[in-house]
Formats: structure tokens, sequence, C-alpha cells
């Protein structure tokens, strides 16, 4: 008798648990992601030496800033908010597909470098955005940042009578 594989429904996974092609694929795509919004601009420092006109204003020679390791500095420029919907839009999955890959060993590293990525994109807004209070929003729901609370405890009791026999 010939036994026929049952469908549990659903689309197919994507990404194998037990695939390491699967996983470098997943990585490759993750920083795939990041690349495709980012990318990176030169710090430059304006000399003194003018080296033509625009408009009869003098243009001047631009030269690299560099670090205390004598490399040039980038800064890195998003395109577009780094975000995790975004991530799945990209991979061409759901969030909820998104959210259970990434507890998979193989595939969780890369999915928190991205969130890493992305927190970090967020936190740097805090000193810049005109909404911060949406900035905070999003920090603490997805990213796990908490205020800092502080609790008075009083009590009508004296210390003392805590201490004293009856």
């Amino acid at each position: 008798m010939e036994t026929k594989e049952v469908n549990k429904g659903g689309r197919p996974f994507i990404y194998k648990a037990d695939s390491e092609e699967d996983k470098e694929r997943f990585k490759t795509q993750v920083e795939d992601y990041i690349k495709s919004i980012t990318y990176n601009e030169p710090i430059m420092i304006v000399t003194g030496e003018v080296i033509g006109k625009s408009k009869g204003k003098p243009i001047y020679k631009e030269i690299p800033r560099l670090n205390n390791l004598g490399e040039p500095i980038t800064k890195t420029v998003f395109v577009a908010v780094p975000s995790y919907l975004g991530l799945a839009i990209y991979l061409g999955i759901d969030k909820d597909t998104l959210r259970s890959t990434s507890k998979v060993e193989g595939y969780s590293v890369s999915y928190k470098k991205a969130l890493a990525v992305m927190e970090e994109y967020k936190a740097s807004r805090l000193h810049t955005a005109s909404n911060v209070a949406g900035v905070i929003f999003d920090l603490k729901n997805n990213h796990h940042w908490t205020d800092k609370q502080e609790v008075e405890i009083t009590s009508k009791m004296k210390l003392e009578d805590f201490f004293t026999e009856e």
C-alpha cells in the first residue's frame, strides 16, 4: 500500500533550518538589504587652496578627513529607514516567517546584526529627529529600551520600631 504525503497547509519554508546553503543565502540577503538602503559618504575638509571658480566664486580643494588611525572617515547615509518590515519585504517573506526564521540557529546572528543596524539608526535619530517621541516609542517597542524608573518607598513606621522587642 502506498502512503501519501499529507499537505500540512501554508507555503513551504524558503529557508530550511538544516541547510548551510540557505543560512549563507539568508546572511547575504540580509546584508544586501542594508546595502540597498545605504551609501557611504566621505567626510571632507576644505583646504585654503583655490582650484577654480564657479559663478565668480572660488572653488576650494577638498581632502578626506582622516581618523586617528590615518584612514579616511565616511558617514553611512540611509536613503530609507531600516526596518523589520522592510527587511521582510526585501526577503520576499512575511514578518511572521522572518520572526520564526530568526529564532533558528544559524539564522539568528544575521538577523541580530540587522536589528543592531536598525537600532543604531534610530538611536542616532534621537539627536537629530524632530519627532523624538516616535523614535523613542519605536526603540522601546522594538529594541527593548526602557525608561529608568526610581521607586520611593515610604512607611509610617519608624526604623526603631522594627528593632524593639515587645
